[in-house]
């Protein structure tokens, strides 16, 4: 009746509202700055995570790491900290953010699990411990009441997801089908990478600054995720705003004004200078990464739905994709918007699909298999299998698949009676079955020459 019911809403408002989100997680940077060492400080800092290309490249992704990160840093912007004054009614707030952030994504308790004890530590002395420890036991059950009624509404059943999370990452090591890295990753190319040219000033920030409590922070994070065998840039995301505090302690100063012996103009200007100097490699380095990234990058899973959108609404009755390719490398019914039938290599291991009812007495994760892995083991036969034939489905009008693969399934889809009619770059990196191209192939009327 409004008119909302469109494809442009669909992907363009959870953005808006994820872009909201990462302004608020912005504000509460410069607050918790700004508490820990003055608004110049926070000043820097803002800048600086304004300039970061990863923040750039992440914070308005429909992530949970970029809500996680958001929520992670307005909670520690309400956190009592011992040497400065604390509002009443703080501790609350602080809680109630950690909740949702817990809640959002669970590894964000490894923030929490450091901070708490720590902050019970120095109150249980005090006259304040009991009025402390009641307001974490409310706050904490409630929102662990509240997560489990909404999880029991939607799954249908009771469900701890909080601990499903950790029995399947971390107890089980689930994870690590989705590929493994060595323990030291984060340390040499993950937290690197995330930081780009900002690393120097945040070594050289860390390096001096008096309170270092955000650096065991960063430094806890950064550790405890590298005992997981699967790893991402993304994880590591809520370490990212803590980082730029460092690199705005840094800037500050550098930026100081010199002492009474070293009044002089030509030193003040020198040092202003030295942070312009700074600040137009930073900026200019950052921006052209984010430009990169975001613009250019991995763009062929976009723009190829924006192709399968335009053939479904023409068609739909005669529209049907599969996507041959690793699980979930595009949008899906969202970036379509459209009633037609569509689907994908899935990645979810067969011995717990098999048992999603009992997930802790599913076998090893060295046993598990997945769609998309069958699939690549050998393509051609996979899809004599499962279509075509008197017992196979139908052919799918549109089949969508990086250029990598072409090679290996290219006789088969002549015989099938496909045409190549789209072709999309991708990116210049190519990685296993990710390569530099997506294409599509169209049977029957769909087919035409590119």
């Amino acid at each position: 009746m409004l008119g909302l019911d469109s494809r442009f809403l669909l992907i363009k408002l959870p953005r808006l509202v994820q872009a909201f989100i990462a302004a608020w997680g912005d504000l509460h940077l410069y607050k918790l700055s700004s508490q820990l060492a003055g608004r110049s400080t926070a000043q820097w800092t803002l800048l600086c995570q304004l300039m970061s290309w990863f923040t750039i490249y992440c914070c308005t992704r429909t992530l949970s790491n970029s809500t996680e990160t958001s929520l992670i840093i307005i909670a520690l912007s309400y956190f009592p900290w011992p040497y400065l004054e604390s509002q009443k009614g703080n501790l609350r707030l602080f809680l109630l953010f950690a909740s949702l952030s817990v809640i959002v994504r669970p590894t964000a308790a490894l923030v929490w699990i450091l901070l708490c004890c720590w902050h019970l530590q120095w109150v249980r002395y005090t006259q304040h411990l009991w009025s402390t420890v009641k307001t974490y036991l409310v706050v904490g059950l409630s929102a662990i009441g509240i997560s489990a009624m909404v999880d029991r509404i939607w799954y249908g059943q009771w469900t701890f997801v909080q601990l499903n999370f950790l029995w399947f990452n971390v107890v089980r090591g689930g994870a690590s089908i989705y590929g493994t890295h060595p323990w030291h990753w984060y340390l040499w190319q993950g937290f690197p990478v995330v930081m780009g040219t900002l690393i120097f000033p945040f070594v050289m920030g860390a390096w001096y600054a008096k309170d270092k409590t955000l650096l065991w922070i960063i430094a806890f994070i950064v550790a405890t995720h590298s005992f997981l065998p699967h790893k991402e840039f993304r994880f590591i995301f809520p370490s990212v705003p803590l980082a730029m505090h460092y690199c705005g302690l840094y800037f500050q100063q550098l930026c100081a004004q010199p002492s009474l012996r070293d009044i002089k103009a030509k030193h003040r200007a020198s040092s202003s200078n030295k942070a312009r100097v700074f600040t137009a490699i930073l900026a200019l380095t950052n921006l052209l990464l984010a430009f990169y990234f975001c613009l250019i990058h991995q763009r062929g899973t976009i723009m190829v739905t924006k192709f399968l959108a335009d053939a479904a609404e023409s068609s739909p009755q005669k529209t049907d994709i599969l996507f041959l390719m690793p699980c979930h490398s595009t949008p899906y019914y969202s970036y379509i918007h459209a009633n037609v039938s569509m689907r994908f290599l899935t990645c979810e291991p067969q011995s717990v699909a098999s048992s999603q009812h009992h997930p802790h007495s599913a076998p090893s994760p060295a046993t598990w298999t997945d769609e998309a892995d069958q699939f690549f083991e050998s393509p051609e036969p996979w899809l004599k299998r499962q279509y075509g034939g008197s017992r196979g489905r139908p052919w799918p009008s549109h089949l969508v698949f990086f250029s990598t693969l072409h090679r290996d399934i290219s006789a088969l889809l002549v015989q099938a009676g496909y045409k190549m009619c789209g072709s999309f770059f991708h990116t210049h990196f190519a990685d296993g079955r990710v390569s530099g191209s997506v294409l599509v192939s169209c049977r029957s009327i769909y087919a035409s020459k590119i």
